[in-house]
Order: structure tokens, then C-alpha cells, then sequence
């Protein structure tokens, strides 16, 4: 491998997102990645030579890396998701049961013995297509959430079962060293949820961050490839590896600074070199020879979509049950393994990719049928004159040719507490003869990309030009510091001073008059109250409360659902040690 090489699979990578840029199509970057390595590979130009052990190296790095993030994104945290978990179970399995008869078919029909291999393709789903998807699209609502537990559901098992169906003479082999894997994986989980609780992961991260160490990123890679090199003594894939610690780590919780560090190298050079050299190693001109793997993959694809179509008689709707039919990361890894251990006959493994794409296109096709349509901006009805805002407190002196210009639209002083307009400039008068003044919150957008490449939209806000979701509902005088996050659906009311790196989750409610330190997180749905004090480097945790004029020290954690006392500090933490809820000097909610 030289600097040449490198060269040509960093411009090549560059068709995936060149693809990938109209939203209407909402192609996988993935996709022209792949194309891109055909072209050079041994089906086209020959410029990039797959057999390289350095690129093959590489590429096995990216493999893992790109497993480890696919974990990450499934959704095991999410409580709304638990309790869809039974139905998008109950689907899951009607999806396996009509997958292994339809792939049972497949094989006898093509005369290939590869229908275990057929059974857990049919049946896989990828949650790291599905989700983004779902996301991009904006669908909600209780059948989404069961799509996501059925699509998580599917994913794991497919890639449990993946080692073990594309090799059965060594099925036992093969489900020894699962095992390990899924030990050391279990025993990474306790470590990490000890390392949370008791804020060593958090000292860790304030440590790395001040000092720009970046001790986050190396630990977790060297994990990762440590539990890869005990995937390779096991002789099981390291798809299983990387894919169970990201489990682990969703488990737990992924820190948003890792996530985007993760980005950069998995999205930005090891997975698209993995793309590249997996398309470089297909050979194309194997499918002109042999038409009948053509045949097989659109046969997989089609059986696929039909597999997870049946869903519909379970009561879900027939788009979302298409677009559950996506599948990537299960096809390439079976080519990945199938290739490098010479289990699949020729052509065979193009004949996968092809059956992939097929249900990628379906499920485009069907996510946008899915789609509801936007939704009109909220207006919020007149108010009498004198009458207050609950949330801005502003005395409202509407005027009868209305007090708002340099609109596009007719839209009320109060649209402040409802959604904030992404489209126009608003500008208001808080008494008749005023002089017009610009909104607290910037028109123009700015796009930020979080977690794994998921882009939102946010505005600065006037006073400390923190970052504000169109969404969320920010009072004029609140002060939100430049690093700051204010997430959709957060509300926080007057003079509240919310510090530089802190994060105001979705649906946070934050009291007027709250200092909030930096590096603060505060859960989805949690509610400050009024002139209470979060130390820096504190944790709210999801619907916990803090009620008015409480004072919390800083490095503490309040637990999801709870309730603090009027002073949380260090001492209470020693006082609380074998309470129910230990060093927080909490109580529980319910």
C-alpha cells in the first residue's frame, strides 16, 4: 500500500456523499462508497488491489469501527422504546418465522446450501439505516417506536447468528467463541456503569477535555481492538467484537464528545476505506457470467421486503413495515466473512449486495410514504390587552393592525412560546410607538452535526449566542453561553444563566432566575425550579426535579426520576452513602 493508494480511495469515498446529497433519494453514503470501489476494483480499473494486506488491515479496522458505532445507535436506553419492546419483539419473530420458510425456498431453488445463510439475511433489519431514516424524516408516534424495538430486536439476532449460519460445520466453534465475546462484552458493561455512577468516567472526561488528551477516544479504541483480537483467537468475526461493545456503550450511555470523535474517524477515513475496498473486492463480471446470481439477488431483496411486509397483519402500518425490510450491515458482513474465509461461491457475494440494495430502495421509497405531511407553523390565539405570558412574562399591547413586521407571514407576539418560526425574522414591540426590535433568537440557521452524523438545526440566541433548537423556548433575558445546547422542546424562563458547555436536554423545563454552571447536563423532561443553583459538571437526570432555590454542589448526579433536596453537596454524599438512592442526597419521585 502506498500514499498513491490512499490517495485514490480518499477522492474515490468522495461519490458517497456526492450521492447522498439529494434528500428526496436519501441514499446511504454507504452506497457510493461502494459504487466508488467497483469502479477501481477488480471489476473496473483495477487501481486498488483488495488483496494488499495493509488495505485488508485497514479495512478490518474500519469493519470493526463501523460495527462498534451500529451498536451505539441502538436504542437501549430509551424508556418509550422499552415499553414498545414486546410487540416489536412479537413482529420480529413473525418476520424469522416467514424468513426461514422463504429462505429454505430460496436455496432448494437455486440448489445452493446456504440456507441458514438466506434464513438470517431475510430476517436481519439495520438499525443504522433504519434510524437515521426515521430521524431525517421526523415519524413519531407508538407504531415508530415499535419499529425501532422490532428493527434493534432484528439487527442484534441477525448478527449473533450471523457467524453462525454462513459456517455451520463450525456452528460450534463458532458459538464458543460468541460466548466469550458476549462475556467480555457483559463485563464491559458492569466496568462502564461502575465508572458512571461513581463519576469516574465524568472526572475522566473533564481531565481529557481541559487538558486535550483525548483519553475518551483512546480508551474505547483500544478496548475495541482489544476485543477484536479476542474475536480472532475465538475464530468468530470481528463484527460480533465491535457490535457488542457499541451495545455496551448504548447501554451506558455514549458521551456526545466520543460520539462525534467516533464520527471523524469512522465516517471520515476507516469506513470509507472499508467501503471502498469492499467494492474494489467484488467482481462484478462474476454476475454477467453467471445471470442466475443476478436472479438470486433480486430474489433475496424481493423475499426480503415480503418478510417484513407481513407485519401488516399484525397491525402496522405497510410503509413502516417496508421501510423495517433495510438491510447493509448484515449483507456486508457476510461478504466480508464469507470472502475472506472462500464460503461463498462465485458471484454469490455480488449477488448479496445486490439483494441489499433492493431493500434499500424500497425502503426509501417507503419512508417517504411514511412521512406525514408538515405540519402549519402554531399561532398562538390574540391575548387581551394587560394579559401576561406565562413563559416571557411580557405584557401584551397588541395593537389592531397587529404588532410584528418585517415578516413573511401574520404571526403573533406569543408565537415565542409556541414553535419558533425556522423561516423568518421576527421582530417585535413591547409597547404602541416603540421602535421595532430584532427577535432574542437569529434567523439564520445553523446546522450541527450529533452523535453519529444526525444534522439539527440551530439559531444563536441574542444574549451569550448559545445554540437554540427552533424548537425550544428561550426568554429574552436568559443567558445562554456560546457552547451551550438548548434542545427542541426545552423551555427556560427570565434572567436564568445557563453556563458554557451545558446542555439543556428535549422537554427540560428550566425556572427563571436558575444559575447553571459549565458542563452541565440537564435530562429530557427535568424541571428546575425557580433562583435554584447546578454546580458545574452536574447531571440531571431524565424527569428529575430540583425544586426552587435549591443549591446543588458541582461533580454531582441526580438520578433519572428523582427528586432533590433543598442542598445537594459532597457531605450529603457521605451522609447518603447507603440511602436508596446513595450520594445524591435524593429522593425517589415515586
Amino acid at each position: 500500500m502506498t500514499f498513491q493508494t490512499l490517495a485514490i480511495i480518499s477522492v474515490v469515498a468522495l461519490l458517497g456523499p456526492l450521492l447522498a446529497i439529494p434528500r428526496r433519494a436519501r441514499l446511504p453514503v454507504m452506497l457510493g462508497q461502494l459504487l466508488a470501489g467497483i469502479i477501481v476494483g477488480q471489476s473496473g480499473l483495477r487501481l486498488v488491489d483488495s488483496t494488499d494486506p495493509s488495505i485488508t488491515l485497514l479495512a478490518d479496522v474500519g469493519f470493526a469501527l463501523m460495527m462498534f458505532v451500529a451498536g451505539t445507535h441502538v436504542p437501549l436506553r430509551d424508556g418509550q422504546n422499552r415499553s414498545a419492546l414486546r410487540r416489536g419483539a412479537a413482529r420480529a419473530t413473525v418476520t424469522a418465522v416467514f424468513a426461514a420458510g422463504l429462505g429454505a425456498g430460496i436455496a432448494a431453488l437455486f440448489g445452493i446450501n446456504h440456507a441458514p445463510l438466506y434464513i438470517v439475511l431475510l430476517a436481519s433489519s439495520s438499525a443504522a439505516l433504519v434510524l437515521p431514516i426515521i430521524d431525517s424524516l421526523r415519524l413519531k408516534g407508538s407504531p415508530v417506536l415499535e419499529v425501532i424495538a422490532q428493527v434493534a430486536i432484528a439487527d442484534i439476532a441477525a448478527i449473533v447468528a450471523l457467524p453462525l449460519a454462513i459456517d455451520p460445520p463450525n456452528a460450534g466453534r463458532a458459538a464458543l467463541g460468541a460466548a466469550a465475546v458476549a462475556g467480555a462484552s457483559v463485563v464491559l458493561y458492569l466496568v462502564l456503569s461502575r465508572l458512571e455512577a461513581t463519576g469516574a468516567r465524568l472526572r475522566l472526561h473533564h481531565l481529557s477535555e481541559s487538558r486535550r488528551f483525548a483519553l475518551e477516544l483512546r480508551i474505547q479504541l483500544a478496548v475495541l481492538f482489544g476485543m477484536a483480537a479476542l474475536a480472532v483467537y475465538s475464530h468468530v468475526s470481528i463484527m460480533l467484537a465491535g457490535f457488542s461493545f457499541g451495545l455496551a456503550v448504548a447501554a451506558v450511555g455514549e458521551p456526545r464528545r466520543l460520539a462525534r470523535q467516533l464520527f471523524a474517524i469512522a465516517d471520515g477515513f476507516l469506513g470509507p476505506l472499508f467501503f471502498v475496498w469492499l467494492g474494489a473486492s467484488l467482481n462484478l463480471l462474476d454476475l454477467l457470467n453467471r445471470p442466475q446470481m443476478i436472479l438470486l439477488g433480486l430474489t433475496l431483496g424481493v423475499a426480503a421486503v415480503l418478510a417484513h411486509a407481513v407485519t401488516r397483519a399484525l397491525g402496522l402500518p405497510l410503509p413502516l413495515g417496508l421501510m423495517s425490510a433495510a438491510q447493509l450491515g448484515v449483507p456486508v458482513a457476510a461478504v466480508t466473512i464469507g470472502s475472506q474465509s472462500n464460503l461463498l461461491l462465485p458471484g454469490e457475494a455480488a449477488a448479496l449486495i445486490l439483494g441489499a440494495l433492493v431493500t434499500i430502495g424500497v425502503s426509501a421509497i417507503a419512508g417517504g410514504r411514511a412521512a406525514a405531511p408538515p405540519e402549519a407553523e402554531p399561532v398562538s390565539p390574540p391575548r387581551p390587552p394587560g394579559d401576561r405570558d406565562p413563559l416571557t412574562q411580557r405584557t401584551s399591547s397588541r395593537t389592531p393592525e397587529g404588532t410584528l413586521r418585517n415578516s413573511r407571514r401574520a404571526h403573533s407576539v406569543d408565537a415565542v412560546s409556541a414553535r419558533v418560526s425556522r423561516s423568518y425574522c421576527r421582530t417585535e414591540r413591547a409597547r404602541p410607538g416603540d421602535e421595532p426590535r430584532r427577535s432574542h433568537v437569529e434567523r439564520v440557521n445553523e446546522e450541527v452535526e450529533v452523535n453519529t452524523g444526525v444534522i439539527e438545526k440551530y439559531r444563536r440566541h441574542g444574549n451569550g449566542r448559545g445554540l437554540v433548537s427552533p424548537a425550544a423556548r428561550v426568554h429574552a433575558s436568559a443567558f445562554v453561553s456560546s457552547t451551550a445546547y438548548v434542545e427542541s422542546g426545552a423551555q427556560v424562563s427570565a434572567e436564568s444563566w445557563i453556563g458554557p458547555g451545558s446542555w439543556i436536554d428535549h422537554g427540560a423545563v428550566i425556572g427563571s432566575k436558575v444559575f447553571i454552571g459549565q458542563n452541565v447536563h440537564v435530562g429530557a423532561d427535568a424541571q428546575v425550579g425557580n433562583g435554584a443553583r447546578l454546580g458545574s459538571h452536574s447531571r440531571i437526570g431524565r424527569n428529575a426535579r430540583i425544586p426552587a432555590g435549591a443549591v446543588l454542589d458541582r461533580d454531582l448526579r441526580v438520578p433519572d426520576n428523582a427528586v432533590a433536596t433543598a442542598t445537594a453537596s459532597r457531605a450529603a454524599h457521605a451522609a447518603h452513602r447507603r440511602a436508596d438512592l446513595p450520594g445524591t442526597g435524593l429522593r425517589s419521585a415515586a
